[in-house]
């Protein structure tokens, strides 16, 4: 194990990329929330250079997510903003895009996902909401309400898609629901997951 910190800054949320080229980190500084994202030499595993500040939030980042073959970093906030970063050189347009909360949506993202086929990133809200949005437009194409507030733990929310992307992986009650891909897309959208 090694120590590997960025700067003096408190650190929230940490994620290295699946590759072991990048690492981000979510941190408090004196002027805020931010996510920095840092080279990793590829022999020590240590940062090169200075880490770049990639977003702002105005309250600490609760989860960072490298997407699994996609150069995407997912950054879930305390203050309900969800964005997604793109490191890869040839970008054209902006490198990170936020993305509008559904009107079930309100508090915190709790934690995030992103489709192993590249085309969904699924959210859970404080309030207890599911959104599921098309990553390349940016828009909503699920919402649903899921958790009551009232569920204890529902700050710890984890969600995960299958490795094939065929279904996400929501925890319940007393068990753990699995919905289809096909269920959170197209006309099935507007139904509530069983």
């Amino acid at each position: 194990s090694r120590l590997v910190s960025a700067s003096s800054a408190a650190l929230t949320a940490a994620a290295v990329s699946v590759d072991r080229a990048w690492l981000a980190t979510g941190q408090e500084s004196d002027t805020g929330f931010g996510v920095w994202v840092n080279g990793l030499d590829e022999r020590t595993g240590r940062p090169t250079g200075l880490p770049k500040l990639v977003a702002r939030f105005t309250l600490p980042v609760r989860e960072l997510q490298w997407h699994p073959t996609k150069p995407l970093l997912g950054m879930a906030a305390d203050d309900g903003k969800l964005s997604v970063w793109d490191r890869s050189p040839d970008v054209s347009g902006p490198r990170r895009r936020d993305f509008d909360k559904a009107s079930c949506a309100c508090g915190g993202v709790r934690c995030l996902a992103f489709d192993p086929l590249g085309e969904l990133l699924a959210a859970a809200f404080a309030s207890g909401a599911l959104v599921v949005y098309d990553l390349l437009e940016g828009v909503n194409r699920y919402s649903c309400n899921l958790w009551p507030k009232s569920v204890i733990g529902r700050e710890r929310l984890s969600i995960a898609w299958r490795p094939d992307g065929s279904s996400l992986a929501l925890p319940g009650d007393a068990a753990v629901r699995l919905v289809l891909r096909k269920d959170l897309e197209g006309e099935a959208a507007g139904r509530s997951p069983g």
